[in-house]
């Protein structure tokens, strides 16, 4: 690990660190939204599916 890592103080931090930073942390950002879309839209199938499941029912009976 590198000064910058460990917190030194007085250690700056290069533009193409901060780039790489910024990227790494964008890329994780995007990452996670895109799992919880996923999340969601399951939740939202389960949801919808549960709600057909069931007029039917009300409609047999």
């Amino acid at each position: 690990m590198s000064a910058v890592d460990q917190g030194v103080p007085g250690a700056e931090r290069t533009l193409g660190q901060l780039v790489a930073s910024a990227t790494a942390e964008m890329s994780a950002l995007v990452h996670d939204e895109i799992a919880l879309a996923k999340v969601e839209i399951r939740q939202d199938v389960k949801r919808a599916g549960i709600g057909s499941g069931a007029a039917i029912v009300a409609g047999v009976l």
